[in-house]
Order: structure tokens, then sequence, then C-alpha cells
């Protein structure tokens, strides 16, 4: 079967430029704009985008069989008829499954001690207690170091919800989604750790807010929404006492 089917490309609307590809002739360089599977069932972060390492390619090649090219966002894309000669690389594939397993196994660790630190740091703050920001500083390390592996591993963790942890876990994932498009954006590992820290904290002044607005299930009334609002200068008063926290972090909990 060619690697390329050149009758499978679409032709209508916007689609005229993309092309159905086998996961296992991938190269660096080509832009995939849709896969085989919906987004949201897998744990791509982004929904279109230009495959830039090995690694973004054996993700692929693990969770998919088949995506769709973009040909005009693609860069340096050979010529239909040597890529019909080419033979599937299995082993990449193979690799991609056990790098993600494997990762999942370290990953999953991590992800519960963030999580448990998360609640605690929660529930220092409610109870007047001083925040373990060397706790948060060391959990939010050792996600960089996950994601800088294999970012599919925590992304798919980070999908996992508990509802009777939200508020710990909803800081969590946006720690980690925040260091995931971080890498995205070539940031170095200490810039993402800052980053991370800021996705941790952004969301500490609710815990100002009394519960009974917090978890209010109804509408909020105008008063009471006022209430809400003021986490975010919450947080900074909070914040602002710890000379440990990067102003990055103190900024991000005011303005977000």
């Amino acid at each position: 079967m060619a690697a390329y089917r050149w009758d499978e490309v679409m032709n209508t609307g916007s689609h005229n430029h993309r092309l159905k590809v086998d996961v296992s002739r991938l190269k660096l360089g080509m832009y995939v704009a849709a896969l085989d599977r919906p987004w949201l069932d897998t744990p791509v972060l982004f929904q279109g985008y230009p495959l830039n390492t090995q690694q973004e390619i054996l993700q692929l090649q693990q969770i998919c069989q088949f995506v769709w090219v973009d040909t005009k966002r693609s860069l340096d894309l050979p010529a239909p008829e040597t890529l019909a000669l080419a033979q599937p690389s299995t082993p990449q594939a193979s690799t991609g499954q056990v790098a993600f397993y494997e990762e999942i196994k370290t990953a999953e660790p991590t992800w519960q001690t963030a999580r448990e630190i998360s609640l605690r740091i929660l529930q220092d703050v409610t109870l007047g207690q001083e925040l373990d920001v060397a706790a948060v500083k060391g959990v939010i390390k050792d996600c960089v170091d996950s994601i800088l592996r294999t970012p599919s591993a925590m992304l798919w963790l980070a999908r996992l919800k508990d509802s009777d942890f939200y508020t710990a876990e909803h800081s969590l994932r946006v720690a980690i989604l925040s260091i995931a498009l971080g890498r995205e954006l070539g940031l170095q590992p200490q810039q993402l750790e800052e980053l991370g820290i800021c996705g941790m904290l952004h969301d500490v002044g609710k815990l100002k807010v009394p519960a009974a607005i917090l978890n209010k299930p109804d509408s909020l009334t105008e008063a009471e929404m006022q209430v809400m609002r003021s986490h975010a200068d919450e947080g900074r008063k909070l914040l602002l006492g710890y000379t440990q926290i990067e102003p990055s972090a103190i900024e991000v909990a005011y303005s977000h």
C-alpha cells in the first residue's frame, strides 16, 4: 500500500491540501492537521501542529493508525512515489509504546504526590499555616522532569478527575498544562519550573473565599460574585508574604 494515497486527498473547502498518511510513514517537518480519532480522546496537547521531534512521531504511532497531513504547511515533503517505496518502520511504534508505558509507571507516583501536596497546601492555608514553598517547588520540578521525558504520560494522568479533590487537582492540572505548553514553546527547564509554580498557585486566593460561596451549586448573586472575584487580590496578598515566591507567581495570582 502506498504511503500517500493521492485519491484520498480532501478536495473541498479548506481541506484541499490534506493528505491521509499511515503513521509508519510520518517524518519530521510534516504538519499534522487531523487524527483518525477525536483529539480529546488522545493525550495530544494541540489540535494541529508540526512534527518537530521523533518523540512526537512515536506518540502518534502509538495512538493512531493514520493521520491527515497538511501538505501546504509541511516542510520538505518528499515526493509521493518515493514514499510509496518505503517500508513501514514498526520497531519505532513499538519503542513509542514502551516509552509511554514506562513513563506512566514513573509519572503516576509523581502525579499522586503532586496531588497530595496540592491538597495539603490548601489545607495549610485554610488553617492559617505557612505555605510550604519548598514542597511546591519540589513537586513542580518532578512534573517538569516527567514532561520533558514523555509529555503524553503526565498529560494523560492530568485528565483523570476526582470531584472530591477538584480545587487541588484543578491547580495541579493548570500547572501541568502550562509546563507542557511552555515545553512546546521551547522554554528552558528553569522557566518551565517557574511557569509550573505560577499554575500551581494561581488560585490560592480562593481559600479566602467562604466555602458557602465557593461551593454554591446555584448561580451566585452579584454580591457573592464580588466576593468570588476578590480571590485574585487575596492570592496576591497571601503570596506577597513569601520572599521565596517568584514575582511572576504573584502577578499571575493577581491578574489571571
